[in-house]
């Protein structure tokens, strides 16, 4: 994806209102995945970390269900620092005095590639946006640069121990699988579908959690989880970022489930040692299941005149995202599937205007032609000047530039739903695996639901009563049809 900014650490699921079909994903977190330029990942250590000799006493019922909830036993105990409110928060968020005007130049060309990709219309401020989001909605979060796990707030209530049992499963995975090799990986895509991974591991131990919660606590819990979510203030910020920021805890947690239903425990542990190479393996598990490396992408040539900003692999979520955003989101299903690698590069023209041209290999010739296709409905929705689509054979190149800060998006932005409808489809691999069904029934069902349903059936606005219905029904002639 153009423009990679690493988060400050692994954070827990912020509260967020229940989507429609009821899906038990559990709470979404937020986590800063887009954004391009200043690195703010926070608690670097200088002397390495430090290990305190024994649990904080409070969290050691939490401690021993993630043991045995994961099968795994901490090496050692890891130091949980709860901070105040603005403490916290000042972890989490980056004020614009702190940025150096490098940082800054950076952030304002990720806005402008943001534009010509589509993704947000006029004078979009992406770092106010990712304050909103991690500012928000964070309740905790843990470090594998020191090692320590932070805490929104000083009480250990119902809902801080619900976070503490997903913070603490990411100290355990990084105890046995080093989650600072995010830094190291070799890609974007390598590097985000890493992440889904880890995230959806948490998530589904999380989930477990709450689950075996009494009555009492299960029902406080709700209750403060729904507060927050009221409280949450990044509303107004645009909604695929929002979108973005929490995709790895949509798809992440179906992908883990539908893991575990196959190998249990094991299966998790052999993914999180050898990780999917591309994210496009999270949106399609059976990309991962059968073992498909994305191809290499030959690197795009610089325009005469241009500047170079950026360069690397574009990454399927970011095709997926564009097209829905203009196009049927089936044929944006469409290309995620069918898709076989990518590179990018973000220049700047002499007059200073940003553009990003992408290249797309799809895993059959047919394939690659219907993305040309596609490409050029999506460049004549809302063409720029000297954007332009390509059929280059064995490829398809586009190239989109910045319409400014005036310009503005036609049409709802319906990110968010459509990110929903990736883990939709996911939920329902894992359930068939869960019951036993072998890949090819559980891939055909999974992909006979999905085709039945539009993006509007997955609004948090829609009737959650009526697109329950709807969902059942389209699964029982999906399954009927496999």
């Amino acid at each position: 994806m153009p423009g990679a900014w690493p988060p400050p650490g692994f954070a827990a699921p912020p509260p967020r209102k229940k989507a429609p079909l009821l899906l038990s994903l559990g709470a979404l977190a937020v986590v800063l995945l887009l954004l391009g330029g200043a690195a703010i990942f926070v608690g670097t250590r200088h002397d390495g970390p430090h290990y305190p000799k024994e649990w904080d006493s409070r969290v050691l019922d939490i401690v021993s269900f993630d043991e045995k909830e994961r099968g795994l036993t901490f090496k050692h105990p890891v130091e949980i620092d709860f901070l105040s409110e603005d403490d916290f928060k000042a972890k989490v968020t980056t004020s614009d005095a702190d940025l150096s005007d490098d940082d800054k130049a950076q952030i304002t060309q990720t806005e402008a590639s943001f534009r010509a990709l589509g993704l947000i219309g006029g004078d979009v401020d992406l770092l106010q946006s990712q304050n909103d989001i991690q500012g928000g909605g964070t309740l905790a979060y843990y470090s594998p640069e020191d090692k320590k796990v932070r805490v929104r707030g000083t009480d250990l209530d119902v809902a801080t121990r619900v976070t503490l049992a997903h913070e603490l499963t990411h100290a355990l995975q990084d105890q046995y699988y080093d989650l600072s090799r995010l830094d190291q990986m070799k890609t974007d895509g390598e590097a985000t579908a890493f992440r889904a991974l880890v995230e959806g591991d948490a998530t589904v131990v999380e989930n477990a959690y709450i689950a075996h919660l009494s009555s009492s606590d299960a029902a406080a819990y709700d209750d403060q989880n729904q507060k927050q979510a009221d409280t949450a203030d990044y509303g107004d910020d645009p909604q695929v970022l929002v979108a973005t920021f929490t995709s790895p805890y949509i798809v992440g947690p179906p992908f883990v489930e539908a893991l575990k239903a196959k190998g249990g425990n094991n299966a998790i542990n052999d993914a999180l040692q050898n990780p999917p190479t591309s994210e496009a393996a999270l949106l399609d598990i059976f990309t991962f299941l059968d073992k498909q490396a994305p191809i290499d992408v030959h690197e795009l040539d610089l325009p005469d005149g241009a500047t170079k900003l950026d360069d690397g692999d574009f990454g399927a979520t970011t095709w997926y995202l564009m097209l829905a955003r203009r196009l049927d989101v089936h044929e944006a299903i469409a290309a995620v599937d069918n898709w076989a690698g990518d590179a990018y590069i973000t220049y700047s023209e002499p007059d200073g205007r940003v553009c990003v041209k992408a290249r797309y290999e799809g895993k059959t010739q047919a394939d690659t032609e219907q993305m040309y296709a596609s490409l050029k409905s999506w460049l004549a929705a809302d063409v720029t000047e000297g954007s332009k689509v390509e059929d280059l054979v064995n490829m398809v190149d586009l190239t989109s530039c910045d319409p400014g800060t005036t310009s503005t998006l036609a049409g709802q932005d319906q990110s968010m739903a459509a990110i929903e409808m990736l883990g939709l489809r996911l939920q329902v691999v894992s359930e068939a695996f869960q019951a036993g069904a072998p890949s090819s029934v559980a891939e055909c069902s999974s992909n006979g639901l999905v085709a039945q349903l539009d993006l509007a059936d997955l609004d948090q606005n829609a009737d959650q009563a009526a697109v329950g219905a709807k969902v059942q029904n389209a699964l029982t002639q999906a399954i009927q049809a496999c």
